[in-house]
């Protein structure tokens, strides 16, 4: 079909959810670090004074056109899934780590409630962003009752601890 043809990943939504993202985190750059099954894994390294290793690594389709190694801004990435973690090893990333005041940005400013948990993991949804599927993962030998069942998403972000994607 020539005109009015549908793109099933574009979301108008989503955009401005990734702009808020970008924002939220100061606009990193992130560093293409693996490429596997159709899929590219995007990381940075966020500077932490307490001596953790903090990432964002950005799960999106695999480009051809881009090689490991590769710098894109965060704003640019059109992720399927954003993880933002607290890991015990240290990730080589080919960027100095990146500094970012957290904001109150009110895109992101919602409500989430829990809607399942497993001994691994919370699930959430919020209902300004109904797309929006939010995963917090439980830190090792803590009871699936770590999380709360009503928070924000602002939070959720500052647990280190989260998984976001969208439901397509």
């Amino acid at each position: 079909m020539h005109h009015g043809e549908v793109f099933d990943d574009y979301s108008p939504d989503n955009r401005m959810f990734y702009l808020a993202i970008s924002r939220f985190y100061n606009n990193p750059k992130m560093a293409l670090l693996k490429k596997d099954g159709g899929f590219a894994m995007y990381v940075c390294k966020l500077r932490c004074l307490l001596n953790e290793n903090r990432y964002l690594f950005a799960i999106t389709s695999d480009s051809d056109t881009k090689k490991l190694g590769d710098i894109v801004d965060i704003e640019n990435l059109e992720w399927q899934a954003l993880h933002i973690k607290q890991v015990p090893e240290i990730i080589q990333v080919p960027l100095k780590d990146h500094e970012y005041t957290p904001k109150r940005i009110p895109y992101l400013d919602h409500q989430i409630e829990k809607i399942n948990s497993t001994d691994e993991e919370s699930f959430y949804k919020c209902p300004y962003h109904k797309l929006l599927k939010i995963k917090l993962i439980h830190e090792e030998d803590s009871p699936k009752e770590q999380y709360q069942n009503k928070g924000s998403l602002l939070e959720a972000l500052e647990t280190f601890m989260t998984v976001l994607s969208f439901d397509v």
